[in-house]
């Protein structure tokens, strides 16, 4: 934060750094719930002061994400109105909204943040990022032909949590890839569409095959939010930080193919900007700031 504080440009008086949901929420305990909520105090207070000495205010962005303590909006909101409840600094935390992540866990991203701001809970940051679904055919040999090529997608970098719906809304979930495609293999007609946190670029709307596809739904609901609401605009932040652990098919084979692809991204968010009307050429707007 004071890092941050002093690399701000001089007329930016505030920056956002996001940071960990609390924790995994299969190794969560309420004594870790309050030790968390006592780090979060004192971090708060410690960055008021910051506030104080620099004029600069940093605020902390905390990132819901599948499988952790706050995975879920409504879990969202019921911790910051806690916290907002106990800690006189609270206006030094907020979210960071990841949109693949509320992807993977089936949320419609524009009424999530319409909650968020019913709510008045604070959106600092928002990484739009793109999950990768897939969609099981009935057939067998296709349906093995579509779990083959998910299989690329598996690897050990990054944690690649799966979750699956079914007709009666009720979530299946995995920690990581491979257990979901064993659990498929074997039971093939129960989750006839996976959402995996696997950040793909933004532009893609297919990979490989027509069964695999990615969220952007998810992003477009997302941009008809910010479009529909003027005084809400945090940081956007593109966050494919996956290229190199794409399949070999689909992955960059030079450090130039990969600056080509994360521009293509950017160019991608401009034009879903410029479309709703985002982008004003003639008036520039120097700093998005988180409130």
């Amino acid at each position: 934060a004071r890092i941050l504080a002093q690399a701000l440009p001089v007329d930016c008086n505030q920056g956002v750094i996001s940071t960990v949901p609390l924790g995994y929420a299969a190794h969560w305990d309420a004594i870790l719930h309050r030790r968390a909520e006592h780090q979060l105090r004192q971090l708060t207070a410690s960055l008021h002061r910051l506030h104080q000495e620099t004029g600069k205010k940093i605020v902390f962005c905390l990132e819901m994400e599948p499988d952790c303590v706050l995975e879920h909006t409504d879990q969202t909101i019921a911790f910051f109105h806690r916290l907002q409840a106990s800690d006189p600094h609270h206006d030094h935390l907020a979210l960071c909204f990841d949109v693949c992540h509320q992807a993977v866990v089936f949320e419609d991203c524009y009424r999530s943040l319409a909650k968020l701001r019913q709510a008045r809970v604070p959106v600092g940051k928002i990484q739009l990022s793109n999950a990768l679904i897939c969609q099981l055919p009935q057939d067998v040999e296709r349906r093995e032909q579509v779990l083959k090529t998910l299989g690329d997608f598996a690897e050990a970098t990054y944690l690649h949590q799966v979750k699956a719906r079914d007709g009666q809304d009720r979530l299946t979930a995995w920690a990581d890839l491979p257990a979901a495609l064993e659990e498929c293999a074997t039971n093939p007609e129960q989750h006839p569409e996976l959402r995996i946190h696997f950040h793909i670029p933004l532009f893609s709307e297919h990979l490989l095959l027509p069964e695999l596809s990615g969220s952007q739904i998810a992003l477009e609901q997302t941009f008809d939010f910010l479009a529909d609401h003027e005084d809400f605009r945090p940081v956007l932040e593109v966050e494919t930080y996956s290229w190199g652990v794409l399949p070999e098919q689909l992955r960059p084979t030079t450090a130039h193919a990969q600056l080509q692809g994360i521009a293509r991204e950017l160019r991608w968010v401009e034009e879903q900007l410029r479309q709703r009307h985002l982008l004003q050429p003639q008036a520039r707007e120097a700093y998005a700031n988180a409130f």
